[in-house]
């Protein structure tokens, strides 16, 4: 079986044991060419469970030297994977990814990114603004524009950071939990402020699955862990 989501995490806090492979290449495997740029998108589909749909072309991520296109966005409240910690994150994107020019829908590369709420008073961030976009598509039935580029958490730097990653074979979090899916889930958390999140929760996908057994299959990543040195 390779069912989504799983635990996710880079080194065993209790044992030390790696549990994710860091990989020497990882641009080889993935890679996310968004570019800045805004795409137009409208909300489709039965309350919460709908999902932002791309109209016309979407950004591209390169897996596995092949070229897959964003078509739509889906919203879960609470994070379904749980990445380096103990618990579920608020909320979690799901960046859903078919290949490129084919006629064929699977299989997909889905690019997950976890949020928290943060509590902080003051200018929205880009993510904010751009799920702000994504809840007026929504409730007032209309296209709107955003760059997909902000949904990403950020570097210390304040760019996008997309280079920090897990990457496993699973399936769909939904029915009929197809194993088709190749996920990249982002390490770190992008932020949303707290006065969205009644809004976001109504457009949100209600159920989270549970945690899934890793069984047999491996887990890599992008990244080091602190402790460790080329």
């Amino acid at each position: 079986m390779s069912q989504s989501p799983i635990r996710l995490q880079s080194i065993d806090n209790k044992t030390r044991a790696i549990d994710a492979i860091p990989l020497i290449q990882p641009h080889r495997l993935f890679e996310c060419q968004y570019k800045l740029g805004k795409v137009n998108g409208c909300f489709e589909g039965e309350p919460r469970h709908a999902n932002f749909v791309v109209q016309g072309s979407g950004p591209i991520v390169r897996f596995r030297g092949v070229s897959y296109e964003l078509k739509k966005i889906h919203i879960h409240s609470e994070s379904e994977h749980v990445v380096e910690r103990d618990d579920p994150c608020d909320f979690e994107l799901h960046l859903v990814h078919a290949p490129l020019g084919s006629p064929i829908a699977s299989p997909l590369v889905v690019v997950g990114i976890l949020f928290t709420v943060s509590g902080q008073p003051g200018k929205p961030n880009k993510s904010a603004l751009a799920i702000s976009e994504m809840i007026k598509s929504a409730e007032s039935h209309v296209c709107v524009a955003l760059d997909p580029l902000d949904l990403f958490p950020r570097s210390a730097k304040g760019k996008p950071d997309t280079t920090e990653w897990f990457h496993y074979e699973g399936s769909l979090t939904g029915f009929p939990y197809s194993e088709n899916v190749s996920w990249i889930v982002m390490r770190n958390p992008a932020t949303v402020s707290e006065n969205l999140i009644e809004s976001l929760s109504r457009h949100a996908e209600q159920h989270s699955r549970e945690l899934q057994p890793l069984d047999r299959r491996i887990v890599v990543r992008s990244f080091l862990d602190k402790s460790e040195t080329r």
